[in-house]
């Protein structure tokens, strides 16, 4: 899992490893990505040698596989930025270039089809075994801690909230550009305050900081703070400028769990 056949095999790996592993360890935290990693690379070389393919392999290809596995599942509507190069001598302008995004079910769909072709036609050197294993595992792990048997522990995934996807983070960024662009003596008063004092046995934190993110435009880890200020037992308070949109915040609070009151 440390060792590759050269530059270009460690440099794509680390860029799969920065692309999907990002989102893994944020959802789980350093020592439980770590696991699931090293959990996903050992069952990918299992997988290896369990067709009896009798070749050394190098590589962190089924780590990183699990990894992708784990996104697919956990967030398949989140999106990778993709950057795109076409240099042509025969057009007009010879370097054409566009990013743009696509969410992860699409590209991680394509590379599992590419593997299985590349697998069923043989003769190659890769270690397509070792990558659908890693895979499997990762997307396995994924599947049980969004299941109902870890809701109320430290591994439960909250599953996408209808409303989730590329359009909710798109107005959620919308949104704090907005926040930012107005000085502060220019922000309106706000009024209307909502406090939030505990949570229900059912609750998942991970709703609640998305609930705070998109209410009060806080950022990840400052929401998670005031997440486990709450759950210490100490309430919270959140002001509004209208009624209306106290009102909405409290109505999304009961929908997750979260114990308020005016």
């Amino acid at each position: 899992m440390f060792l590759h056949a050269g530059l270009w095999h460690l440099m794509g790996n680390m860029l799969f490893l920065w692309v999907y592993g990002v989102y893994v360890e944020e959802r789980l935290g350093p020592w439980k990505f770590l696991g699931v990693y090293f959990a996903a690379g050992f069952v990918g070389s299992l997988f290896y040698l369990g067709l009896g393919n009798g070749v050394p392999c190098v590589g962190a290809s089924g780590a990183i596989s699990g990894l992708m596995g784990f996104t697919l599942i956990a967030a398949p509507w989140s999106e990778v930025r993709m950057f795109f190069m076409l240099h042509e001598r025969q057009f007009a302008d010879p370097n054409l270039k566009s990013t743009f995004t696509l969410p992860v079910w699409f590209l991680l769909g394509m590379w599992l089809v590419f593997q299985w072709v590349l697998g069923a036609r043989g003769g190659t050197n890769v270690a397509v075994a070792a990558h659908l294993g890693g895979f499997a595992l990762g997307a396995g792990v994924a599947a049980f801690l969004r299941s109902a048997q870890c809701r109320g522990t430290s591994w439960y995934l909250e599953p996408a909230p209808a409303s989730g996807g590329p359009a909710a983070t798109r107005r959620l960024k919308k949104a704090r550009l907005t926040r930012r662009s107005v000085p502060a003596e220019e922000e309106p008063t706000r009024r209307h305050e909502v406090v939030l004092h505990g949570l229900t046995p059912e609750a998942s934190p991970v709703a609640v900081i998305k609930l705070l993110m998109k209410h009060c435009f806080l950022s990840p880890e400052i929401a998670k703070e005031r997440v486990d200020a709450i759950q210490a037992s100490e309430p919270q308070p959140f002001a509004f400028d209208t009624q209306e949109s106290a009102a909405a915040f409290r109505e999304d609070a009961d929908d997750v769990g979260a114990l308020c009151r005016l």
